[in-house]
This record gives C-alpha cells, sequence and structure tokens, in this order.
C-alpha cells in the first residue's frame, strides 16, 4: 500500500513537472513573441520621430519662406502704391497724358 502511494505521488509529481515544464515552454514563446513585438515598435517609434523631425523641419523652411514672400509682397505693394501717386501727381500736373 505505501509502495503503490508513492508511485502515484511520483506520477502526480511527474504529471505537475511535465505541466509545469509545458508551462514555461509558453512563457518563454510568449517572452520572444513580446520582445519581437517591442523590437518592431521600437523601429517604428524611430521611424515616426525621424518623419515628425523632417515634418518640423520642412514647416519650419515653409513658415520663412512664406514670411519672406510676404514681405516681398509689402515691398512691391508699397512700390506700386508710390508708382501710382507719382503717376497720379504727374497726371495732375500735366506732365503725362494718359489716353
Amino acid at each position: 500500500m505505501i509502495v503503490a502511494q508513492a508511485q502515484l505521488n511520483v506520477e502526480l509529481a511527474n504529471s505537475d513537472n511535465d505541466a509545469a515544464t509545458t508551462n514555461l515552454k509558453l512563457a518563454n514563446s510568449n517572452i520572444k513573441i513580446a520582445s519581437d513585438n517591442i523590437q518592431l515598435i521600437s523601429s517604428y517609434l524611430e521611424s515616426t520621430k525621424k518623419t515628425f523631425e523632417d515634418a518640423k523641419t520642412s514647416l519650419g523652411t515653409s513658415k520663412f519662406k512664406l514670411v519672406l514672400a510676404e514681405n516681398r509682397l509689402f515691398i512691391a505693394q508699397a512700390k506700386k502704391g508710390a508708382a501710382d501717386k507719382t503717376l497720379a501727381l504727374l497726371v495732375s500736373q500735366g506732365n503725362i497724358k494718359l489716353t
């Protein structure tokens, strides 16, 4: 009876050991999958950061070009205004006739 109980205990221990080994293998597999996912996410994050930085640089360049173009427009408008005033003055003095 004692031997039979001991054999049953050994079988139960072996069964528990097999289950634990299977669980360990599954856990290791899950850790590997999670690690691979972290690598992919990290790579994607780095790529996204670079794209973001490139976009910020491009936006800064575009804003600078916009301000430059606006300044040129203001200068051109001022020159046109001055030219219109000069033309109006010349026309009013009779120096130029518009046809």
